[in-house]
């Protein structure tokens, strides 16, 4: 079994070019990697990097899904048509399969595992780094009473989890986990705490499977 430790290091796999992936799709600004571990499918979305991504992390508008009900569109955008491009394997390991993703693939990875709940293939758990909000109340609340247990990584003042704010119909299905490893004391910049090896710092090999250790 794989630990939340385990998930961070494929998110941070997923900004190395060399990494070795069992799959890759990259259509419509969605990076998705996924990797096996063990019996485990690890499905991990990478976060911002190109002025598209920063685009679609800017795209805060509120989209009505039939599915999952209303969503941020710049995350949502893609998001179908990466589920039906691993629907295979999520078949293949259906209740085996971790969903995790960073900052923008962060929303994605919550994103995607709303679409997985939708139909009836639910994911081991759902690990999240510096996740913003992705949708209104509904997707929340599916995500929260699904069963799958759900954490969203926050460390120390990493500003991107309490985004978007203009609306405070955006949520997330759980409270924000929080650790703290401190950033380089040269490193000024506003995201200083949001880096995915800091975050890879301080995540817990806590085992995925274990539902008390879930709670906040």
């Amino acid at each position: 079994m794989i630990t939340d430790k385990d998930a961070a290091q494929v998110c941070v796999d997923t900004y190395d070019v060399s990494a070795k992936w069992d799959h890759q799709w990259s259509e419509f600004g969605v990076y998705l990697y996924a990797r096996i571990l063990g019996d485990v499918l690890v499905l991990a979305f990478r976060g911002s990097t190109t002025p598209g991504d920063w685009l679609r992390d800017f795209f805060a508008i509120p989209l009505y899904t039939k599915s999952l009900g209303t969503v941020h569109a710049g995350f949502y955008r893609g998001l179908p048509d990466a589920y039906m491009e691993v629907l295979d394997l999520i078949k293949q390991y259906t209740g085996k399969t971790v969903v995790t993703g960073h900052s923008l693939g962060a929303a994605e990875a919550l994103i995607l595992a709303g679409l997985m709940i939708k139909n009836e293939y639910n994911p081991l758990a759902v690990i999240t780094f510096g996740c913003p909000r992705p949708g209104f109340y509904a997707l929340s609340e599916m995500l929260a009473c699904s069963g799958v247990p759900i954490r969203c990584y926050r460390n120390g003042d990493d500003p991107v989890p309490l985004v978007p704010h203009l609306i405070p119909e955006w949520i997330k299905p759980v409270q924000d986990t929080l650790i703290y490893t401190p950033p380089d004391p040269n490193d000024h910049e506003p995201l200083h705490c949001h880096h995915m090896p800091l975050y890879l710092a301080g995540t817990p090999a806590r085992p995925v499977d274990s539902r008390g250790a879930w709670a906040l």
